[in-house]
């Protein structure tokens, strides 16, 4: 029995405020074929949580469809509610490639709209706005940047840019696509000092699409490990087993690798193709045009 059959019974998460996100029998395609198949699960509330799987599983697609960005069939909440219900309290920072470099915007200017979901477009930022977009470049080490045009930023600047605005916004839950893109390690092992401070001290929720297995083991509390379908979904130790591993990325545990002192699980690429998970998964494409990932 998988964490999630464990976790959930009969499989269909039961909505409520103690949940950060929740599908249900969700369904995606593109092309005539499906990225996501019945995918189901249950993140809690105020964890670090990552959503893992190979090239193709539908991470990105996940995500995009639990905000509304793409298409599809079941069901999902977001803090216990529907998308309209809890619009507000959600920030979401896409993958950088999803973000024009030539528009016209300062990094400060960037960060100030996490405050238009409160204030709205069209009215003026308040001092208490002010002190919360300085507080948010702080936080993610950009303050000496706020008057540089996003154009002249370099990709990881940008993405903690894009990581402020989302904190600007004061969101109870932050969904982050491959948030660690282009970002050297030193700053990275920063930002995951941040979201752990704002779930743990700040009763925050995060929702993070990462590729690293070592980093979500080490770091993150929660893990939802996908290949077009939910292939596990709970604490990263029990998703992050070398069996459903080798299943969802074709990869071979090695011998003794459970047994290392650190606790980590070590693989090495197996000589055999990975899995299939249907046609729709190597030929799929985000909503923005780009594979999704």
């Amino acid at each position: 029995m998988s964490p999630l059959e464990r976790a959930v019974p009969n499989g269909a998460p039961v909505p409520s405020p103690g949940t950060a996100l929740t599908a249900t029998d969700v369904r995606v395609g593109y092309g005539g074929g499906l990225v996501l198949d019945g995918v189901t699960l249950r993140v809690p509330a105020g964890r670090l949580a990552a959503v893992v799987g190979p090239n193709g599983a539908g991470k990105s697609t996940l995500v995009k469809a639990a905000l509304g960005l793409v298409r599809s069939s079941g069901r999902f909440t977001l803090l216990g509610d529907t998308l309209r219900a809890v619009r507000r309290r959600v920030a979401y920072v896409p993958q950088r490639d999803a973000v024009t470099r030539d528009f016209p915007i300062t990094a400060a200017q960037v960060v100030e709209m996490g405050r238009y979901p409160r204030r709205g477009w069209f009215r003026r930022l308040t001092e208490e706005d002010d002190l919360a977009v300085e507080a948010a470049l702080r936080r993610t080490g950009v303050v000496d940047l706020a008057d540089r045009p996003l154009d002249e930023l370099s990709g990881g600047q940008r993405q903690r840019v894009f990581l402020a605005r989302a904190l600007a916004q004061q969101a109870d839950l932050l969904v982050l696509d491959e948030p660690f893109a282009g970002v050297d390690a030193r700053t990275e092992a920063a930002l995951l000092d941040l979201l752990t401070e704002l779930c743990r001290d700040e009763a925050r929720s995060v929702v993070a699409v990462h590729h690293d297995l070592r980093t979500v083991r080490e770091r993150f509390d929660h893990a939802v490990l996908l290949a077009g379908r939910v292939l596990a979904d709970g604490p990263p130790a029990e998703v992050l087993r070398p069996e459903l591993l080798e299943h969802a990325y074709g990869l071979a545990p090695l011998r003794g690798a459970v047994d290392e002192p650190d606790g980590r699980v070590g693989l090495t690429v197996s000589t055999a193709s990975p899995p299939e998970t249907g046609a729709a998964d190597r030929t799929a494409a985000s909503a923005d045009g780009s594979p999704d990932r």
